[in-house]
């Protein structure tokens, strides 16, 4: 039987904490220039033992607003295939690294741009704005439908250090970048992963963003920074946008989100209310309409 210090020494060699190292060292500088923000976050993610790293992805999963911990493998199953069948079998199996809640929420978002005619506009160069990096999921599942996509990714560092440590495995022959202030504009001409915080984001802005994505927590962040996030993708000239709707939440967001955006409400065609359904409010109706897809308006 292999010892624990043996299994230690050989995860210490592995390709998986060589690349979460690589990814910790860009980071870090990020973490110190807004010390005083960040400091305390998720501190023992940038300490990870290299037993824990490969699962890193999974134990790091953000809790999503509005779903549950348990996704069923069914569920899994059928959104992928229905996936599979709107982009011509092209989309890998639904089974990576990251959780289960959010391998299900990136396959309902590609079916949703795909539904709503925005994914096929989705061409080289086109700039993506994901305003959580979650565990790179969703950027691994566009990055793989639309190569020549570029991705943004904006959150806390401990954030940057999971979905970056996941997307370099992944993407070993893709352009990393992890900019600050400086560097966000140059990044984005030269990278396929732009990684970097919401700090440097509120205070750089950003260049030309085709859609943005959020995953349904600007409705958790508070007013002041979904009015500042969303009026960031406006400005960059995104012309979509897409973020998910919470039964019963404040209509704070909705009202901002209209104020740049022409909301349009979307469900999935085989959405159904069932006891099965993984969703924690889904017996209540006014859950169903919880994708939230934005045209871009012409302010005046």
């Amino acid at each position: 039987m292999t010892s624990f210090a043996d299994r230690l020494a050989s995860e210490q060699q592995s390709l998986a904490y060589t690349i979460y190292k690589a990814v910790r060292e860009r980071v870090v500088p990020l973490r110190d220039l807004d010390a005083a923000e960040y400091e305390g976050v998720d501190d023992h993610v940038f300490d990870a033992s290299p037993l824990l790293v490969p699962e890193l992805a999974r134990v790091a999963s953000p809790r999503l607003p509005g779903i549950s911990a348990d996704v069923s493998a069914d569920l899994l199953a059928r959104r992928h295939r229905a996936l599979s069948d709107a982009y011509g079998g092209l989309v890998a199996e639904a089974n990576g690294a990251g959780s289960a809640p959010m391998r299900l929420v990136s396959l309902e978002v590609l079916l949703i741009l795909q539904a709503a005619e925005i994914a096929p506009g989705l061409r080289r160069g086109s700039v993506v704005w994901l305003t959580d990096p979650a565990d790179g999921t969703l950027a691994a599942q566009l990055k793989s439908l639309f190569p020549g996509v570029v991705i943004i990714l904006s959150g806390a560092p401990a954030q940057l250090l999971t979905a970056g440590a996941a997307l370099m495995a992944s993407f070993r022959h893709a352009g990393f970048a992890f900019p600050d202030d400086a560097g966000l504009v140059a990044a984005v001409d030269a990278a396929d992963f732009v990684l970097t915080t919401s700090a440097v984001v509120a205070r750089s802005g950003l260049p030309h963003v085709d859609l943005v994505v959020d995953l349904g927590h600007w409705s958790q962040r508070g007013a002041d920074r979904a009015q500042r996030e969303i009026a960031l993708a406006h400005g960059a000239g995104a012309s979509f946008a897409y973020t998910r709707r919470l039964a019963g939440e404040a209509t704070d967001l909705e009202e901002i989100f209209d104020s740049y955006f022409w909301p349009n409400e979307l469900q999935l065609l085989d959405d159904k209310v069932r006891k099965d359904d993984p969703y924690s409010e889904a017996l209540r109706p006014e859950f169903l309409g919880r994708h939230l897809l934005g045209w871009r308006r012409v302010l005046t």
